[in-house]
């Protein structure tokens, strides 16, 4: 007898189905496929329950209310949890601190760039106003080169100048 096959919803290829879970199974074994469907899935409960992390926040905070040294007293015993979560911190605040740069840099180009003078049609044939939007935009160019390269020696540094 035969055994009936399948495609997979994922990758599209045929496959045969668990002979358990035959009637619901909707991808093929392979690692990658199984994720991916693990990943929609998720998706799809987070889209029909968008209630539950605030409800659950305010589960948590009530009863953190009720333990209060809870958290101190569990990173006092679990020291490879505290190295991994100061780690984890540290990386966070790392981010969000090259986000902010980011956006300081961003507006102080867009300052730059809006602060060179409009080349004006009429002004084509005389050559020192064209030699000074260069001049500003070659300005330009390098300050962002240069801050550019200091966010990359300042990366590898681990923050030390």
């Amino acid at each position: 007898m035969r055994k009936p096959k399948k495609r997979c919803k994922i990758c599209h290829q045929w496959y045969e189905p668990d002979a358990r879970t035959r009637r619901h199974q909707t991808c093929c074994g392979k690692a990658a496929c199984r994720k991916e469907r693990k990943v929609r899935a998720n998706r799809s409960w987070r889209d029909r329950s968008p209630d539950y992390g605030r409800s659950r926040r305010l589960k948590v905070c009530a009863w953190a209310k009720g333990y209060p040294d809870y958290w101190q007293e569990y990173r006092r015993n679990h020291p490879a949890y505290r190295d991994r979560d100061n780690q984890r911190r540290r990386v966070s605040r790392k981010r969000a601190q090259n986000a902010a740069k980011q956006d300081a840099i961003r507006e102080i180009s867009v300052e730059k760039l809006t602060s060179i003078p409009r080349f004006e049609p009429e002004t084509a044939a005389k050559q020192v106003p064209m030699d000074r939007r260069v001049d500003a935009v070659v300005e330009y160019l390098l300050w962002q080169a240069r801050a550019a390269k200091h966010d990359a020696i300042e990366m590898v540094s681990g923050g030390v100048p």
